[in-house]
């Protein structure tokens, strides 16, 4: 749960909710962010996540007692799995049913419809989810935003790094585009003997790219384990670099912006929406390590140039903040909230987010 995106996005907005006054529950697990969700007033349920086939029955028991001790206004539910199991319940129930689709890429995404609403975390999501079947009239797009997230420590503390250093934050997974950004670093670093590279993050195909590093470039590009908060390292370096194959709105844009991070990414999906289309941030294209290494090399041999793109970062950053995703959220919640207000016995609570899954490719 510390190292998935989409849970990240559902204990950021638990947080947020109950911080404007609303009664808010989230059903999960595991405890990874128990404190920090209990510390901000919302209510947990805990409920194992149905790995096997025989955990099926625990988790729909979960959440039945769950829906029916809480008795929420709206159930909002983040991951493919949660949705199916909640779904009749909360027709059982006859709540207003919510469903957010952040990994559009997976085909299995298409089985959020059954949402009386679709939250996507940008525009670029809604456009595909509407593609695959999901009518418009259902679709709300929310930009993801992690800026005044609960879950980082306020301690501004900053890591030690070789500069000048480029950043990566991400799963170490094909759809991130690490081989790119590695030959990119190497060509750039020809040019720029004394550059930097650290990739954060761990995945399946870590010793494939731990081996893809060239001799010359041994010492100069570092693998960091995956970390609950990145931010110190993104405080220390000098640029940021995703080179997504695919992703839909990643939550690392926002907080390398946050970071006030020279920022390069390339224009797929919800990326160009969180860096103003080219205004807070550099747009390549995928699959092409020639850009990315022109862009290292022409910002960290020009220091004008890298000093206005860490200006540029922050064009608009107040978009990007947690509570305008709560009460552009909330909004969502009261059109279909509003025909089922007058319910013979009135709800104590108001939402209660469901999120089983421990999907960690973020």
């Amino acid at each position: 749960m510390q190292f998935n995106g989409m849970a990240h996005a559902a204990v950021d907005l638990a947080c947020a909710q109950s911080q404007l006054g609303h009664q808010v529950a989230i059903c999960c697990g595991n405890g990874g962010f128990d404190d920090v969700l209990l510390t901000h007033g919302v209510e947990i349920f805990r409920m194992p996540a149905p790995r096997k086939s025989h955990q099926l029955i625990n988790s729909l028991f979960g959440i039945y007692h769950a829906i029916r001790r809480f008795r929420p206004d709206v159930i909002h539910v983040h991951m493919v799995a949660s949705a199916l199991l909640t779904w009749p319940i909360a027709r059982l129930f006859q709540v207003p049913f919510i469903t957010s689709v952040q990994n559009s890429f997976s085909r299995a995404a298409a089985f959020m419809t059954i949402g009386d609403r679709v939250i996507t975390g940008c525009q670029a999501v809604a456009t595909t989810m509407n593609s695959r079947g999901i009518p418009k009239r259902k679709l709300r797009p929310v930009l993801n935003g992690t800026i005044g997230t609960a879950r980082y420590p306020r301690a501004a503390t900053t890591a030690n790094l070789q500069r000048p250093a480029v950043i990566t934050v991400c799963g170490l997974h094909p759809r991130k585009g690490i081989p790119d950004l590695i030959r990119g670093f190497e060509t750039a670093h020809e040019q720029l003997p004394d550059i930097h590279l650290y990739i954060v993050g761990e995945g399946p195909c870590e010793a494939e790219y731990r081996a893809m590093v060239k001799e010359a470039t041994t010492g100069h590009v570092h693998f960091i384990s995956a970390t609950p908060d990145p931010r110190p390292y993104m405080r220390a370096a000098d640029m940021f670099v995703l080179a997504s194959l695919a992703d839909p709105a990643p939550l690392i844009i926002a907080e390398a912006r946050e970071a006030g991070l020279a920022i390069v990414g390339t224009a797929v999906d919800g990326i160009p929406e969180l860096l103003e289309f080219g205004d807070a941030g550099i747009l390549i294209q995928p699959q092409a390590p020639e850009q990315i290494s022109r862009s290292i090399v022409d910002l960290l041999s020009d220091h004008n140039k890298l000093t206005t793109w860490r200006a540029n970062s922050q064009r608009n950053i107040d978009r990007l903040t947690v509570e305008r995703v709560a009460i552009e959220t909330v909004a969502v919640y009261s059109e279909v909230v509003a025909p089922h207000v007058h319910r013979q016995q009135p709800a104590e609570a108001e939402a209660l987010a469901i999120e089983l899954g421990t999907h960690r490719d973020h």
